[in-house]
């Protein structure tokens, strides 16, 4: 959380911008989406999940200006306009977590970089087991 909170524009050379089966949905590279990302993910707070009903996911890569990659799950669940981050680290088929986070304004900044898709779509309902 301490880097997303410490981010400036100038330290990130691109986001990678996924769906969550993985498709890429962007490249990010413009100075200007840069600097909304980080002054989006310096807004970012404490949150501890306790089994969310999520409804959508997005993979980020984070790309920083001195080499490092860092990566986050972003989620969003409904009627509710708020980005909730995993942190992560993906190594082939494995996934490790290692915090958590949410912010309003990164909602804000997802929304203008998937103009042509909805955040809040309403969760499929689980079957029942009859």
């Amino acid at each position: 959380m301490a880097l997303l909170q410490s981010l400036h524009g100038t330290n990130i050379t691109r986001i990678v911008l996924s769906d969550d089966k993985g498709s890429v949905l962007g490249f990010i590279t413009a100075p200007v989406a840069l600097d909304a990302f980080a002054r989006a993910a310096n807004t970012v707070e404490p949150y501890s999940p306790n089994h969310p009903g999520y409804t959508r996911g997005y993979f980020i890569e984070l790309y920083l200006a001195d080499g490092q990659k860092r990566e986050f799950e972003f989620h969003t669940m409904p009627s509710d306009q708020t980005i909730y981050v995993d942190c992560v680290k993906r190594t082939g088929a494995w996934t490790g977590y290692y915090g958590n986070c949410k912010s309003a304004a990164l909602f804000d900044w997802l929304k203008a970089q998937t103009p042509n898709k909805s955040l809040q779509a309403t969760a499929t309902a689980p079957s029942s087991c009859d």
